[in-house]
């Protein structure tokens, strides 16, 4: 089922307390990654699953560059796809961003396992899909809360 964009950009939680959390969240992010390429069959892309590998997100300096380079790419990109269940700062910024720049925004509903075989069957069986958020309160909502649902 295509969704209705060609670019996708993965928005999840990164940061955290450390280094061994950030680790595990940019697995996460990866995972996100590939569940919602299966789902929507379009290109997407979890930059935060990658670039910390790169940039240490503790150093203000690296962290302002890796968030400058998921905007850029946020920019190329038709959709933001929300994942996780918390809103984080940067990930309120890049929604902010899609917003202003008319982006689709989707939500990831269902929780991914990193065993592909297990999301394979969540998709199939409809515990793993994206909804799309049309409703400007709903997108209001979740800056309020920080919560995605």
């Amino acid at each position: 089922m295509k969704k209705g964009y060609n670019l996708g950009y993965v928005a999840s939680p990164l940061n955290a307390p450390t280094k061994i959390e950030i680790r595990c969240n940019m697995k996460k992010a990866r995972i996100y990654e590939d569940v919602v390429n299966k789902i929507s069959e379009s290109r997407n892309k979890a930059i935060q699953g990658y670039v910390p590998a790169l940039l240490d997100d503790h150093i203000e300096e690296e962290r302002e560059l890796g968030l400058q380079m998921g905007l850029q790419l946020l920019e190329m990109s038709d959709a933001i796809i929300l994942c996780g269940l918390r809103l984080t700062n940067g990930m309120e910024a890049e929604l902010r961003m899609a917003v202003e720049h008319d982006k689709k925004v989707y939500i990831l509903k269902g929780n991914p396992t990193c065993f592909s075989f297990i999301n394979r069957f969540m998709i199939r069986t409809g515990k793993l899909y994206l909804k799309q958020v049309k409703n400007a309160a709903h997108i209001k909502r979740i800056l309020a809360t920080r919560r995605i649902s």
